[in-house]
């Protein structure tokens, strides 16, 4: 077969995703986004090399990411957002080192962040809300220096925040939100020069407002409501 792309996004289709679609081995581009498809996330897709775009979003797929999605390693996008999936993330995320979006928000995936997610090195947008994601953020995700917007809101992640965020020199919007985040604001955040929206609100943060975020000229949006923080306004704000 020689077709290279399908895109059946926005109809009313259901079911499940046919096994033989693995037949369909020169497909770079594969959207089901928005219809009421249902089942599994089926492995042979896991050996369509040749994938470059996925969209599997807005649908009522359940199961798991299979583990070998690390095999396309082409990859540019992948968005399964919006299903009921389950399960830890792919232990090796970090393989697909050509992935510039990756949406996973709003399912129901559990366990922490992959410690190698630092190795997509071309991500601009990670979108990880409304799961049950736990433990740590990686101090490795630091690494994603052309990262410019980060979405892990509405987990239950834990420990401080990496000051390593401070490093994505780019970031344009961080959203934070509704965890179980403690310790101090990172000193680092002055770092995000162009940083236009943080949200931080509802979560265990200690400490002070940091002084030096008067020079953060961009920042429109900001919010740490609902936390433990302490101390008087900077009038550098």
């Amino acid at each position: 077969y020689s077709l290279s792309l399908v895109d059946f996004g926005g109809n009313r289709m259901t079911g499940t995703i046919p096994g033989n679609i693995g037949q369909l081995s020169a497909l770079s581009y594969l959207s089901l986004v928005s219809n009421g498809m249902t089942g599994t996330i089926p492995l042979v897709i896991t050996n369509m090399t040749s994938l470059i775009h996925i969209n599997l979003g807005r649908n009522f797929f359940t199961g798991t990411i299979p583990s070998n999605i690390t095999l396309l390693t082409r990859l540019v996008a992948l968005s399964v957002h919006d299903n009921n999936l389950t399960g830890t993330l792919p232990y090796n995320l970090g393989a697909l080192t050509y992935l510039t979006r990756l949406y996973l928000y709003m399912n129901q995936f559990t366990g922490q962040l992959p410690d190698n997610i630092g190795d997509i090195q071309h991500m601009i947008k990670f979108d990880a809300h409304s799961n049950y994601l736990t433990n740590t953020v990686p101090t490795g995700i630091g690494r994603l220096s052309l990262m410019e917007m980060l979405f892990l809101y509405e987990n239950d992640l834990t420990g401080e925040i990496p000051a390593t965020l401070g490093d994505m020199s780019i970031l344009r919007l961080l959203e934070l939100d509704r965890n179980k985040f403690n310790g101090e604001i990172p000193a680092s955040f002055v770092q995000l020069s162009i940083l236009g929206f943080m949200f931080l609100q509802d979560n265990c943060l200690t400490g002070t407002i940091p002084t030096s975020w008067g020079t953060l000229q961009y920042l429109s949006f900001l919010k740490l409501s609902d936390n433990l923080l302490s101390g008087s306004l900077s009038t550098s704000m």
